[in-house]
């Protein structure tokens, strides 16, 4: 690997005036942009927990001491988990399911929410300085020695900073990590401070450090459609008359299928639907507006949530039905 595009290490200052290591952002791309965070100090390792969602604890939560969560030029993201300090083995896996994809990189247009961090044991924010080091401005409202989130956006340039003047939270921009993207990192106080857990009759809390996906949210427009980006549904399974077997959409036999069902797309494997849960519930109809590559579909669809034996599921379809 050639030097790299962008390279830098995030420090806060703590209520004792250290400057304590956050996160690193790499862009190691060549001809396309390639973005890593790595979320472990590189001379000192400290046990952090890689989550996908709070529903898993424990038995699909990585606690490692070394992590880190590429985001490439074709919208994929992969966990890289390695053992560490002796490497037995290495753990990638895509959080949103073999195949899925994000927002590839040149195609962020506004911004893009990729990571939510909370930190919890400042002591394990390592307080040795990098040569790539950023430091960002002392507040002590937030950094005071008590739990706060960061949360990780990828905003496009022409887009000026979200004003925020509120004391507990505060928002940073550091430029040009790609072509056209800028790194924005809003700060805030949290209440968060672990994971309860029972083993056996006690419960218990663990309060490592976490890092877990942060999802584009899903939006309801003014008629009371959720707006829905057909691009993210790649895991579900699909009228093949619409979606092909090479995943190519049909975009004319959704305008002219009679009532029937277009896709099932279980939520274990399209993460981004989990958000219906607390929008719409369980077993409510609900119109769909689609998008396809962010472009509006003049078509209304009606979506339920379900489950079956295998899972929560999101059914979509051109009329109130079945989607067994």
């Amino acid at each position: 690997m050639g030097k790299p595009k962008f390279s830098k290490s995030i420090f806060f200052i703590d209520n004792n005036g250290e400057s304590r290591f956050l996160f690193r952002c790499i862009n190691y791309g060549g001809e396309n942009d390639e973005l890593k965070f790595i979320f472990d100090h590189p001379e000192s390792y400290s046990a952090i927990l890689h989550i996908e969602n709070d529903q898993k604890y424990p038995d699909d939560i990585d606690i490692t001491f070394y992590g880190e969560l590429s985001y490439h030029s074709d919208g994929s993201l992969l966990w890289k988990l390695p053992n560490y300090p002796i490497i037995r083995s290495t753990k990638y896996y895509n959080p949103h399911g073999p195949g899925a994809r994000r927002t590839p990189l040149s195609a962020i247009d506004k911004w893009e929410p990729v990571v939510l961090g909370n930190i919890i044991r400042y002591n394990n924010c390592k307080t040795i300085l990098l040569n790539d080091s950023i430091i960002i401005p002392e507040n002590q409202n937030i950094f005071s020695g008590q739990p706060f989130e960061y949360y990780i956006f990828l905003r496009h340039l022409k887009y000026q900073t979200s004003p925020n003047n509120k004391s507990n939270e505060m928002v940073v921009r550091i430029e040009d990590v790609a072509q056209n993207l800028d790194l924005l990192i809003w700060f805030r106080k949290s209440d968060y401070k672990g994971f309860q857990f029972n083993i056996g009759k006690t419960t218990a809390v663990n309060d490592n450090n976490r890092v877990r996906i942060a999802e584009p949210r899903l939006q309801i427009d003014g008629t009371g459609a959720i707006e829905l980006d057909l691009v993210i549904l790649w895991n579900a399974e699909w009228n093949t008359d619409v979606v092909n077997d090479s995943m190519q959409l049909n975009i004319v036999n959704l305008f002219s299928l009679p009532p029937t069902k277009v896709a099932k797309a279980y939520l274990k494997s399209n993460p981004y639907l989990n958000q219906l849960i607390e929008l719409v519930g369980f077993n409510k109809g609900f119109v769909i507006q689609p998008f396809f590559r962010k472009q509006i579909l003049k078509i209304s669809l009606l979506g339920i949530l379900d489950r079956d034996d295998d899972g929560e599921f999101l059914g979509i379809g051109t009329s109130p039905q079945g989607f067994d």
